[in-house]
């Protein structure tokens, strides 16, 4: 087994005690992902599930982010202040980079 986060061992340990298999953990944490309105709490639960399926996505937490900035060909294309629970997410077995964050707006 690979290392997972401490998170994402407390869930499959969890579902361990029950004998249920990490897949089925999972499919679960997606499903109940699916019905979040909360976006960071979604990709938190997407994350965990990603983990446990051994996919190379993750998702970190930034707390202490309050700016956000999107650099292309050496120049600023986005700039955003004010920002709080920064997170960086790899998806798309690390194809895909996202980043998901709150304003003050």
């Amino acid at each position: 087994m690979t290392d997972l986060s401490p998170a994402a061992q407390a869930v499959l340990d969890a579902g361990l005690l029950h004998v249920v298999h990490r897949y089925s953990i999972a499919a679960a944490l997606r499903a109940a992902a699916n019905q979040l309105t909360h976006a960071t709490s979604a990709h938190t639960l997407y994350a965990f599930a990603d983990e446990l399926e051994g996919n190379k996505d993750f998702l970190k937490n930034y707390p202490e982010v309050t700016r956000v900035e999107v650099i292309a060909n050496c120049s600023r294309e986005f700039v955003q202040y004010d920002c709080s629970n920064v997170q960086v997410s790899l998806q798309d077995n690390g194809q895909t980079i996202k980043l998901f964050f709150s304003t003050s707006d």
